[in-house]
């Protein structure tokens, strides 16, 4: 479209199924599965989204500084093992 002094600009927001379609067969459980299978199989590093490790008694704190500073603090793992 082409008009003088006009300018159209568009997004397409996807939108992922809760069940599979013949148009789209990814659905949210597929996309989970599949990363926490790359994940698994260490084709999917996610050590560098992790900014913080906190034990469970730390989590209120961390999800605080989530909040508060998010430029400071990509992510938090909260590490179970730890309690």
């Amino acid at each position: 479209m082409h008009v003088k002094g006009l300018t159209i600009l568009g997004t397409r927001a996807s939108t992922t199924p809760t069940e599979p379609t013949r148009q789209q067969r990814w659905t949210e459980a597929a996309n989970r599965a599949l990363i926490l299978e790359l994940i698994g199989r260490v084709e999917l590093d996610v050590a560098p989204l992790v900014g913080d490790r906190v034990p469970p008694a730390g989590a209120a704190e961390a999800f605080h500084r989530l909040a508060t500073e998010p430029a400071e603090h990509l992510g938090v793992l909260i590490d179970w093992a730890a309690a």
